[in-house]
């Protein structure tokens, strides 16, 4: 597998630019797709978009490897770790480049660091939706005021922008849900107990995985230990006059050789990185303190530390006339258990979603 040749020079200089900024100083994606398109480039004829960029300043095929089998394509869910085939290809940007360009991204994300200062710190925007069990519209519930804003609320979006013709709609008072959603998750979702369970396929898993990796890393050094050793012997037989040094074959035989030795070495460095990361995997005793972790940052009277945890750990909630449902998925949990385990982290940035089983409770009243 090859990189396109007329690309190279351009993610080249895309990954330069970001790092480095442009003129007028640091720049940002949106601004690095402005910066790109005012100059008329293009890649394969379309001109950047924020996508665009995205995708390429993450694609790890441009350090070395594809990953193949990543997600399963009648569910589109994420595979386990253990399954996905990393492909090597050659690289052409150097990983210190790659990984500071991620770090910039992170960094300058708006859910993260400095610039989320200056987001609203509402506990549930983008979460909660009108309805559940099906007596809403399913539109998304935005902050409503009444008494001169003396008074806060959730209230049904499809309502306030189009009329009560959109939605009979539903508003409840920020204060009780955003106590309801805090309160739920503190005593479903943090005890260590709970965690476990939800973990449970994950920890079994992940020793698995990694004792297949150390297995494969081992019989791949053998491979490359065997394949030094026939390098050897063509080269002896060429010495002994065995064979000339002029015969095609011997060039083609080691040819082969070197071939094969470059494709191990870069299985070698994929997986050397991912035992890497294997050797910080999830133990019940790191299950027990980020457990005691989210508790203490659920209580936290700063909004937006509040806000980034309630984000990280609930995807969906869905208001009803009786109930309220709370969803999530478990691929986040680990993701954020295992980012609780470097000193002074930032909070992880929510992919969404944790959900072992569906989470009710009582709605509020008004």
């Amino acid at each position: 597998m090859e990189h396109d040749p007329e690309t190279v020079d351009m993610v080249r200089y895309i990954f330069r630019t970001y790092r480095e900024g442009a003129a007028k100083g640091p720049i940002g994606v949106t601004g690095l797709a402005h910066h790109l398109n005012e100059r008329g480039y293009r890649i394969r004829g379309k001109r950047f978009s924020i996508g665009t960029l995205h995708n390429i300043l993450t694609n790890t095929a441009y350090i070395g490897y594809v990953i193949f089998n990543r997600r399963d394509s009648r569910t589109g869910e994420t595979r386990p770790e253990s399954e996905w085939v990393p492909i090597p290809v050659p690289p052409i940007i150097d990983e210190d480049t790659f990984y500071a360009v991620r770090q910039q991204m992170a960094d300058r994300d708006p859910r993260m660091g400095e610039a989320a200062a200056k987001i609203n710190t509402n506990l549930l925007t983008s979460r909660a939706v009108c309805g559940c069990g099906g007596d809403g519209c399913g539109a998304g519930m935005m902050t409503s005021t009444g008494k001169s804003g003396q008074y806060r609320y959730y209230a049904c979006s499809a309502r306030i922008k189009r009329g009560p013709d959109a939605c009979t709609g539903r508003r409840v008072p920020m204060e009780q849900l955003d106590d309801l959603v805090v309160g739920a998750v503190t005593r479903h979702l943090v005890q260590p107990e709970r965690l476990t369970a939800l973990l449970q396929t994950w920890l079994d898993r992940s020793a698995t995985a990694v004792a297949e990796r150390a297995a494969e890393l081992k019989r791949l050094r053998a491979r490359l230990t065997q394949l030094d050793g026939e390098s050897a012997r063509v080269i002896k037989l060429v010495r002994l006059e065995v064979l000339s040094p002029d015969d095609p074959q011997v060039a083609t035989e080691l040819g082969n050789i070197r071939a094969q030795k470059a494709s191990i070495q870069a299985d070698i460095a994929v997986l050397e990185r991912q035992l890497d990361a294997g050797d910080r995997r999830i133990t019940p005793a790191i299950i027990a303190r980020f457990g005691d972790l989210l508790r203490r940052k659920l209580d936290e009277s700063d909004g937006r530390t509040r806000k980034e945890y309630i984000h990280l750990l609930v995807d969906r909630v869905e208001v009803g006339d009786r109930e309220v449902r709370i969803t999530g998925r478990n691929a986040m949990l680990e993701r954020a258990i295992m980012a609780s385990q470097t000193p002074g982290a930032a909070v992880p940035k929510a992919e969404r979603k944790w959900r072992a089983r569906r989470d009710s409770n009582p709605r509020p009243r008004r």
